[in-house]
């Protein structure tokens, strides 16, 4: 007798088979092979794989309890997930009711503001200039794009010149900052300055980079990335055990003006 993941793998290949001679595209074939693999090895993880036939709602439910919610915490990708399975159920001949799904959807990833402040000391104790000032900007309602389009002139006195994302290379923003603030991004500035004197010293024909956030190297330099910022972000939280991103800052700061506004009654 065949065992219950042989004829998960059978079904699933004359699934695909059909599909792709219906005219379906590649993409959608990719979709239902990853999504029903995964719904396998689910299963087999909890011991209790069975059939196509025998899946029941308690087997969905596992699979959707199992599921990671999309990015953000969106439920809409867990739906998907068991949707095409149940389609998948539905053509093996088992008819399976429409799954519940809670209301309730986690609430989006944050940061206190004292573990960010932990985060901070973190940084500096590390000498980690770089990565202080990429959160410093983050902390200021700024996105990641923001960061990445900064340049050393956007940064004032009393304020600092965002370009976020938006139509028309994208939306131009002007935050206000306090004085502390702003001698931490001058702190960054000097220590920008000095790390290109390093390079040039070594290659005198090495170019500037034009943006805030620099990466240097013996004889090079250029503007970081979204992965080398990604790893900035990350390693700061890292220091000190909490799992950080590049959206937990903005988001603290927008929930602490949101109940501001909520306790005063102005407008946000």
């Amino acid at each position: 007798m065949p065992r219950p993941k042989e004829v998960f793998i059978k079904k699933l290949n004359e699934y695909l088979t059909r599909q792709r001679n219906k005219g379906r595209t590649e993409r959608y074939s990719k979709e239902i092979n990853s999504s029903i693999r995964r719904s396998i090895k689910i299963l087999e993880s909890h011991k209790i794989l069975v059939g196509p036939k025998n899946i029941s709602l308690h087997h969905l439910a596992v699979i959707r309890d199992s599921i990671p919610f999309g990015k953000d915490g969106i439920q809409k990708s867990k739906e998907r997930h068991v949707e095409i399975l149940r389609s998948f159920l539905k053509w093996c001949g088992n008819v399976t009711e429409p799954i519940q799904w809670p209301e309730h959807i986690p609430e989006r990833p944050s940061i206190s503001e004292e573990d960010f402040a932990k985060v901070m000391k973190g940084c500096y104790d590390a000498g980690d200039i770089r990565g202080a000032t990429v959160l410093r900007i983050l902390s200021l309602s700024a996105r990641r794009v923001a960061v990445l389009r900064s340049r050393p002139e956007h940064i004032r006195r009393d304020s600092i010149f965002l370009i976020d994302k938006g139509r028309c290379n994208g939306k131009e923003r002007i935050i206000p900052i306090s004085s502390q603030h702003h001698l931490q991004l001058a702190q960054y500035l000097q220590w920008r300055q000095n790390e290109i004197q390093k390079v040039l010293w070594n290659n005198p024909n090495a170019e500037i980079p034009v943006g805030l956030i620099i990466w240097t190297r013996k004889n090079a330099m250029g503007t970081v990335g979204k992965t080398s910022l990604d790893s900035i972000i990350k390693a700061c939280g890292r220091r000190v055990g909490i799992r950080l991103t590049s959206h937990m800052p903005r988001r603290m700061t927008s929930r602490a003006l949101y109940m501001a506004c909520k306790e005063t009654g102005e407008p946000i």
